[in-house]
């Protein structure tokens, strides 16, 4: 059954229409309806019964208007930011001549969006909710190559610079304008976003300054982490035996493999005793409750995530992008862990002040990778530069995640590196 949607799609790179204003009445009143769920019962409440009470309509005529959840799921995300994303692309019909004044324009349109902080509190909660389909990860995928392709690579291209190196482009700056509002869920430091999109902004007119350097791939352009690569010190952490080779170790590592599946709502009694071989007695002993057992897992993967991040980063002479790939994506990464805690921070009061003092720990600890002169870089705190270092990281993850398979890592990486360098730091 196809959509009944008048709209035109928001995104025209991508297959998915967003319902606009002139769409049905009805059709209007279930996504909005869906938005009132996820906000009021988080994304765990987002069933179809759910958005049609909520909405005032029967079933049947929920499912009619959007074919499926999948689909309305995909939309829901989709509309978040619909206003913002409607006016930019009637400002880039006029676009300027000058490289510089269209960065000037996607920063803005970027830092927009990220001012819409409910928006994202919603979006946090939808990003493990959508992972447990295939169909809707597949149509969200799309909309985010509509995101990279319609609404960021026009201000990027340039006749001197490759489609392949602007796809780059348009895809770490999207990462960026997408990673420093996530990271406000947990740090709410409005100061420090105003100066990161400022720094954005200096950065990309810096590298289209230098566009005719083209990119050279260090390996097979593959979405997934190589093979072979150095060993990562996360994965040193995920893997340690001390950390398994005990009842609530094992309990934990089952959690995480459950967190990674499906988000927080596989997370049940049942599930982690399946997973772990141990009885459900135990994790009522070791952990009192449900969420006594998600506040645990939320420490272990925060302790994890800043030791692993001085580790993978301080005493080494070099980091390379293949590096980073391998240090920091793939199968249950601790920054993709990172994100789909999201939604348990806004449950956890406690577990929210943990991560704001590991995030601001984990940003001071590398901030000393930056501090050397840089002209681009003059007037701009070495904080600042390791802020939209780990946003592109948080970033691309979540592109990523959405399309682990084709979303291509490696050029954006490389990128990501070239514009902002870091120095060797000694771990003594």
């Amino acid at each position: 059954m196809r959509v009944k949607n008048t709209e035109p799609p928001v995104v025209s790179g991508g297959s998915i229409a967003t319902v606009g204003p002139t769409s049905p009445a009805k059709a209007l009143a279930v996504l909005h309806g869906a938005r009132r769920v996820v906000d009021r019962d988080g994304a765990d409440g987002l069933t179809l019964r759910a958005v049609a009470q909520e909405s005032g309509v029967s079933t049947s005529l929920a499912i009619y208007y959007y074919g499926s959840m999948a689909r309305l799921e995909a939309l829901l995300l989709d509309s978040i930011w619909s206003k913002e994303v409607a006016d930019h692309l009637q400002e880039l019909k006029n676009l300027p001549a000058s490289l510089a004044n269209r960065v000037d324009i996607l920063v803005r349109f970027h830092s927009t969006i990220a001012q819409n902080q409910d928006g994202f509190r919603t979006y946090s909660e939808l990003i493990t909710h959508v992972i447990r389909n295939a169909n809707t990860r597949e149509k969200v995928a799309k909309i985010y190559e509509g995101y990279r392709l319609d609404l960021n690579f026009p201000l990027l291209e340039s006749s001197l610079r490759s489609c392949c190196e602007t796809r780059a482009l348009a895809a770490l700056m999207l990462a960026i304008g997408e990673g420093l509002p996530l990271a406000r869920l947990i740090d709410d430091s409005e100061e420090v976003m105003t100066e990161c999109f400022a720094l954005l902004a200096e950065l990309f007119k810096n590298e289209s300054e230098e566009h005719q350097v083209a990119i050279v791939s260090e390996q097979t352009t593959t979405g997934q982490a190589t093979p072979g690569c150095l060993t990562s010190h996360f994965r040193q952490l995920r893997d340690n035996p001390e950390a398994h080779n005990t009842t609530p170790g094992r309990l934990l590592s089952a959690g995480i493999q459950l967190l990674h599946r499906g988000g927080l709502r596989e997370i049940t009694f049942s599930n982690i005793s399946r997973v772990s071989g141990e009885s459900k007695s135990l994790i009522t002993y070791y952990f009192k409750s449900k969420q006594g057992f998600l506040e645990a897992l939320g420490n272990r993967l925060l302790t994890n995530w800043s030791r692993g991040l001085h580790e993978g980063f301080f005493g080494r002479r070099t980091v390379t992008p293949t590096y980073l790939k391998d240090l920091l994506f793939g199968d249950e990464s601790l920054l993709l862990s990172l994100l789909l805690l999201l939604p348990l921070l806004r449950q956890s009061p406690a577990l929210r002040v943990q991560a704001k003092a590991v995030y601001l720990e984990t940003i001071e600890s590398i901030s000393p990778l930056f501090e050397f002169p840089r002209p681009e870089l003059d007037g701009y705190s070495s904080t600042a530069a390791a802020t939209v270092f780990v946003a592109a990281l948080h970033g691309l993850a979540v592109q990523s995640l959405y399309d682990p398979e084709r979303f291509l890592l490696d050029d954006p990486l490389r990128l990501l590196k070239k514009m902002l360098p870091f120095m060797a730091v000694s771990s003594d």
